[in-house]
């Protein structure tokens, strides 16, 4: 469904782009790369409470002595700190377990007829605690490898087209409720396939990771920025207006023209802008919205942006807004 179905509004188009204050640099390219919270337990915490079972164990195994063996229940907090904290501290911990088992047998004594075959029980007991530990270490990197990749872009590290429609869909239901503006740009690199042929796709794969970079290092934490497939991104803005949209939306392509610039790329971007006061019937209805807008700026001669504003009346309304140089 086109957007222009279900709501109208007119467009204010600006192709000249504003001079912008002071950039933050954009980090290097070899730093790329996802960070996200964790979730459950901190590091922190999984240490805390896999040193308190170790002790609670310990005393336990004194206790009851050679008449009950507990020693194969140190595995459980060894495999815990190992998957909320890590390789190392669960090696930490399968060796302090082991220290606590030798511990017990000197002092409490141990069922053998020989020392020897004590130490034997305690060497076999660290090695199946310390593989224990780095198996379950290297599931938990799987996991979240799985997992990161699932739900964002494998060479810029965005967010993908599937978590960003997500995303988009939770602000749509919170416009709803709250009647919030929030805008939605989708850009574009112009002539992307002429990089790709003349400087090769190692090169062209460079400059979306540069443009991905330079996009997510200019936005505010509530904002994502998506890759949806190819050249063209995406950005979710929030709480934006239409004055917000338009001093956002121009730093951000003056700012991807003066990177690519000094990087030696002849090259530039498009974008078409969204601002919704007026909730779309669907997220794929807000994307073909601002894909259009997009499209009419390629159409009109690249290298620019224009915003639309969203509106619940039948006829909408200029974004009219001064092309000013305050950042956001």
């Amino acid at each position: 469904m086109n957007a222009a179905d279900h709501v109208h509004a007119q467009a204010h188009a600006t192709y000249v782009p504003v001079a912008v204050g002071e950039d933050r640099e954009p980090p290097n390219i070899s730093n790329l790369g996802v960070t996200g919270r964790r979730s459950g337990v901190s590091k922190a915490g999984g240490r805390f409470i896999a040193a308190f079972a170790l002790l609670v164990i310990a005393g336990l195994d004194y206790i009851t002595d050679v008449e009950l063996r507990i020693g194969l229940f140190y595995l459980v907090p060894v495999v815990f700190v190992a998957w909320t904290a890590g390789s190392t501290s669960g090696v930490a911990c399968a060796c302090v377990a082991s220290a606590l088992s030798v511990g017990r047998g000197l002092i409490g004594g141990h069922p053998y007829s020989h020392p020897i075959y004590f130490y034997y029980e305690v060497v076999v007991t660290l090695v199946v605690l310390l593989s224990a530990s780095y198996l379950v270490a290297r599931l938990r990197v799987a996991q979240q490898t799985l997992t990161r990749l699932a739900r964002h872009d494998a060479l810029t590290g965005l967010a993908n087209r599937a978590s960003f429609l997500e995303r988009l869909n939770l602000e749509l239901a919170r416009h709803r409720r709250l009647r919030r503006p929030f805008s939605l740009a989708i850009l574009d690199c112009d002539d992307f396939k002429a990089v790709n042929d003349v400087r090769g796709h190692l090169e062209g794969d460079r400059l979306l990771q540069l443009a991905a970079i330079t996009l997510e290092s200019a936005l505010r934490e509530t904002d994502l920025a998506c890759r949806l497939g190819g050249d063209e991104f995406a950005l979710l803005l929030p709480e934006t207006d239409s004055m917000s949209a338009l001093k956002v939306i121009d730093a951000l392509v003056t700012r991807l023209h003066r990177v690519m610039s000094e990087d030696g790329w002849a090259t530039s971007f498009s974008a078409g802008v969204g601002v919704y006061e007026k909730v779309p019937v669907s997220a794929e209805a807000a994307l073909t919205s601002a894909d259009r807008l997009m499209y009419d700026v390629k159409r009109s001669g690249k290298r620019g942006y224009k915003i639309e504003v969203f509106t619940a009346s039948i006829q909408g309304r200029e974004a009219e807004v001064p092309a000013g140089n305050a950042p956001r």
